[in-house]
C-alpha cells in the first residue's frame, strides 16, 4: 500500500512530499473456533491473534527555499502482535461443509523517522484488514 503525504517542515523552511510504502509481510495466527451447533448449522467466534514483522519506507522529497531539490529514504520494521477477531457461519449438506467468515485486524502504528537532510520529519502509519473469506471442505 503506497501512501502520499504533502507537508511543511517549518524548522528548514521547506516543503516536502513523503511517499510510503508499507508492506505486511507474512503472518502466522492462533485462532481457535467457539461455536454454537444448531441443525447443520453452527455460527462461531474466533478470538484469534497475528503475528507479522511489517516494514514501513518513506521517500522524502522536500525543496528548501532557496536551495537545491533532495531527498532521503527512510525505513523501518517491527513485529506486530494484533487482535484478530473473527466471525463466520458454516453449514453442513452430508459429507460437505461450506463456510463464510469476516476478520477484522486493526493493526498497529509505526512510526518513520528522518532526522537527516533534506527535513526533519516523523510520520505514522497503520493499516486495516478487513477479511471475508468463503469455504467449502469435505469430511472424510
Amino acid at each position: 500500500r503506497k501512501i502520499n503525504k504533502n507537508a511543511t517542515d517549518s524548522g528548514n523552511n521547506a516543503s516536502y512530499i513523503n511517499s510510503i510504502d508499507y508492506k505486511r509481510r507474512i503472518a502466522l495466527g492462533i485462532a481457535p473456533r467457539l461455536g454454537y451447533v444448531f441443525g447443520n448449522n453452527m455460527l462461531y467466534a474466533k478470538p484469534g491473534i497475528e503475528i507479522s514483522k511489517d516494514k514501513a519506507t518513506a521517500v522524502i522529497s522536500a525543496a528548501p527555499a532557496g536551495g537545491t531539490a533532495s531527498s532521503t529514504t527512510v525505513s523501518q520494521s517491527k513485529r506486530n502482535i494484533v487482535l484478530a477477531p473473527a466471525v463466520g457461519y458454516e453449514k453442513a449438506l452430508g459429507s460437505l461443509l461450506l463456510r463464510t467468515e469476516y476478520t477484522y485486524n486493526r493493526g498497529k502504528k509505526m512510526g518513520i523517522n528522518s532526522n537527516s537532510a533534506p527535513v526533519t520529519a516523523s510520520t505514522n502509519v497503520s493499516y486495516n484488514d478487513h477479511r471475508f473469506a468463503v469455504g467449502a471442505a469435505y469430511k472424510f
